[in-house]
């Protein structure tokens, strides 16, 4: 079986591995042909174990990256074993198969883990601590396909250039892709983000769905315009509740949808919110409101981007140059694509691009580069540095 890649809720809590130096804290021990190694040991190109999630095969491969910081960690236990790393390391899921933020496990949603030793098998956590201190965190990079490895013989993913929870609810990407595939996934569900010609409905429309069956549980909207023939096509999913709770206590703002009433359309998610770089926040529950129904709730210059659509948990006005093909008229072959900030992924709104510009969306861009508008369609590829 395929193993996927699954965004879920804590898509919106944490920045990626790529974002902030990550995952596993020193002490982490490695396996590798020699043996339990600790992570601050290793050396790029020094070999290490993936291993086959379905058969517990160990392959060896080398070390190709290896990227540390200082960061908070929570740890998670099985029996004597404690793994204590960033709250948006891969974690391996044996009852779904797939890969999950280690926040999962530390919130109480996940509770299966996969270890190799002393026997291959799938185990229960026995404690985990959402706060364990601030740590020097290694990350690293594996050549192997599997992209996998395993510390304190409990198996996890490895650094990748780029990883996947900013993708939105519900979207993978297969671990067996390579770094340059990856890049041209761009860290996104194909039905939701960056375009692509390829990737357009068969029946011409603009975006990158016409029907539902690209959306899984959601559905393909347009937006953008009055018009629904013009708009943009992707895909709208579900909202995700926050994790439910008994008593709003501190820091939460709300156990569920009915407790925010500000004002109207309010929903409970669990935040921060498009958190990029500085200090992770606390996790809380908090309350968000729609801001707009339509374009014409927005001013002039700004677009209303629908709740569920780019993974926004509310609707809200977003100042944009065009809103269809048709707005821009600086060049040849015009086109009004989306644009998303490179941290954090977030939608930053429709430009203009034409066949002179240097880049349409940041698939045009090498890897760690992105794709940012500029007057009149004159584009450029930035790279992309990640915040402190």
């Amino acid at each position: 079986m395929m193993t996927k890649w699954i965004i879920a809720s804590s898509a919106l809590l944490v920045s990626s591995c790529m974002e902030q130096t990550s995952c596993v804290a020193r002490g982490t021990l490695v396996l590798t042909p020699a043996g339990p190694r600790p992570i601050e040991e290793l050396a790029v190109g020094d070999p290490i174990y993936s291993v086959f999630e379905e058969t517990g095969e160990l392959i060896e491969t080398r070390v190709t990256v290896i990227q540390t910081a200082e960061r908070e960690v929570g740890s998670i236990q099985v029996g004597s074993t404690e793994l204590r790393l960033t709250t948006d390391h891969p974690v391996y899921c044996p009852v779904e198969k797939l890969y999950a933020p280690a926040g999962d496990w530390l919130l109480g949603k996940r509770t299966s883990l996969l270890t190799i030793e002393p026997e291959f098998g799938v185990q229960e956590v026995t404690a985990t601590s959402k706060f364990s201190g601030v740590d020097t965190v290694f990350d690293i990079t594996v050549e192997h396909e599997l992209h996998n490895f395993v510390a304190n013989s409990i198996v996890v993913h490895n650094k990748s250039l780029y990883m996947p929870w900013d993708a939105g609810p519900d979207a993978y990407i297969e671990p067996d892709q390579s770094t340059e595939d990856m890049n041209a996934a761009d860290m996104s569900d194909p039905s939701d983000m960056s375009p692509d010609a390829a990737d357009l409905g068969p029946t011409g429309t603009r975006g990158t769905c016409s029907d539902d069956e690209p959306c899984d549980s959601g559905e393909c909207i347009s937006f953008g315009t009055d018009d629904p023939a013009t708009g943009w096509h992707t895909c709208k999913q579900p909202q995700e509740a926050a994790p439910g709770c008994g008593t709003i206590e501190d820091p939460d703002q709300c156990c569920q949808h009915t407790d925010c009433t500000e004002s109207a359309g309010g929903s409970c998610v669990l935040g921060p919110i498009f958190y990029c770089g500085g200090a992770q926040p606390e996790f809380a529950n908090v309350c968000i409101y729609d801001s707009c129904g339509s374009n014409a709730d927005c001013s002039e210059s700004e677009v209303c981007v629908p709740a569920g659509v780019f993974r926004e948990p509310a609707s809200r006005c977003v100042a944009s140059t065009c809103e269809t093909d048709a707005d821009c008229t600086a060049g040849a072959s015009p086109e009004c694509n989306p644009f998303f900030d490179p941290c954090n992924r977030r939608f930053i709104g429709f430009h203009c691009t034409y066949e002179s510009s240097e880049c349409r969306s940041d698939t045009d861009c090498a890897a760690n580069n992105y794709c940012t508008p500029g007057v009149d369609g004159q584009t450029s590829c930035e790279e992309f540095f990640p915040p402190p």
